[in-house]
């Protein structure tokens, strides 16, 4: 059969692009402290260098994305930063193969800092940069975060397999939804787990078994079609 120019780069781009788990930083991998920037105040959560282990022997790139608002209000700096995000890829145990943050905020102090950006979430611009200099395919891709913003985003870059853990602003999140504060709809994360080692499991399991939800409605699918036999 005669395979188009633009078929042929479809296929090559399909073959090409990589898997991703995209990672919030504080309240996922590290204990939330609020603003942290001090490598004294750095505290890993517990299973999260075995996370990691399992994400990337399934193969999956790990991208940090996190909004580091602090940078803009002159709390710390960019060089504060980077010494956290190093010290914590030791304590892992694990290199990330990209780390993109976002330095602005709308109330920053520091003028060229203060913006409306198209990186900070729940704006998808760190995930799309992520996508474009990695070559990941988002709709093959999760995301792991501990905020409605990271859901908000991952959904507006084209990763639908999203997972809320309960670590960080989690519990508050998962009340926001149970009392109807945050849309059940687009805003909604696909799972809830307990922290960032039972979503790797997770995904694990959906490598091994199949997603959930898609055998269920394939179930039902199939139960339907025996029934009008």
């Amino acid at each position: 059969m005669e395979r188009t120019v633009e078929e042929g780069n479809k296929r090559r781009k399909e073959k090409s692009a990589r898997r991703a788990v995209f990672l919030d930083r504080d309240g996922v991998l590290a204990e939330e402290v609020g603003h942290l920037h001090r490598v004294e105040d750095l505290k890993v959560i517990e299973g999260a260098p075995e996370a990691l282990r399992i994400l990337k022997e399934l193969g999956y790139a790990l991208i940090i994305v996190t909004n580091q608002g602090g940078i803009a209000k002159g709390m710390y700096g960019e060089e504060d930063f980077w010494n956290v995000t190093e010290e914590l890829q030791r304590r892992l145990g694990v290199r990330f193969d990209g780390v993109y943050f976002c330095p602005h905020h709308p109330e920053g102090s520091i003028e060229h800092l203060r913006m409306e950006c198209r990186c900070r979430k729940p704006s998808p611009g760190m995930i799309l940069k992520a996508c474009e200099e990695h070559k990941l395919d988002p709709g093959k891709s999760w995301l792991i975060g501990d905020h409605v913003k990271d859901i908000q985003a991952a959904r507006r870059a084209g990763v639908w397999r999203t997972i809320l853990v309960m670590t960080g602003y989690g519990k508050d999140m998962l009340r926001r939804y149970v009392e109807g504060e945050v849309s059940l709809t687009s805003e909604t994360p696909h799972y809830f787990a307990q922290d960032i080692l039972f979503a790797a499991k997770f995904i694990r399991l959906v490598e091994e078994k199949g997603d959930p939800i898609e055998v269920a409605q394939a179930q039902k699918s199939e139960v339907r079609k025996r029934a009008k036999l």
